[in-house]
């Protein structure tokens, strides 16, 4: 019998075994009566809080550990316990993520002008709505992003390799005093 055909009462049996408990010290552990420990256990399909069943796998020194089809450990999103600057919760159908950098992650692209001057929030969000432009936005301007760097670099190494070219010549003023 595989995992996921267990029941909860098995699995809530099984744990309390583990822990070496009875029914009674588990939920004197748990802080619930013995009746529901009893009923979760013989019950085939439960009703239990979400909270109860946490209480008493953590009374039997066990955790709950969801996770993905390949079996990574899903945990916490980042910003489970972040709020807005209203004090409230961001709406759970939101993509929301810290800024990181404020004109590719706040913005839709660069800033110019007064937008430029406002500060970045620590956390943004995207709708679903705006995913698509910001996807096209992204796939428009990453090549022109590593053109540029590359640009930038291939510059940056001939200046180095000008300023290096005439340190080797000899061409300080030293040379120039004595004349």
């Amino acid at each position: 019998m595989d995992d996921a055909s267990l029941s909860l009462g098995a699995l809530l049996r099984a744990a309390r075994r583990r822990g070496e408990l009875s029914q009674r010290e588990l939920a004197a552990a748990a802080g619930v009566g013995r009746t529901t420990v009893a009923r979760l256990e013989g019950a085939a399909d439960s009703d239990a809080r979400w909270s109860t069943v946490v209480s008493l796998l953590a009374a039997a020194d066990c955790a709950v550990v969801l996770t993905d089809g390949a079996g990574k450990a899903v945990s916490a999103l980042e910003h489970e316990r972040v709020r807005n600057a209203g004090g409230r919760h961001y709406p759970a159908h939101l993509n929301v993520r810290r800024v990181r950098h404020p004109w590719r992650d706040w913005a839709q692209g660069p800033r110019y002008g007064t937008y430029a001057t406002i500060p970045a929030p620590p956390w943004s969000y995207r709708t679903r709505a705006t995913e698509p432009r910001y996807a096209a936005w992204l796939a428009w301007w990453e090549p022109r992003d590593r053109q540029r760097r590359a640009r930038l670099a291939l510059l940056q190494a001939r200046r180095r390799a000008q300023a290096e070219a005439e340190s080797a010549c000899g061409t300080d003023d030293e040379d120039y005093a004595d004349e």
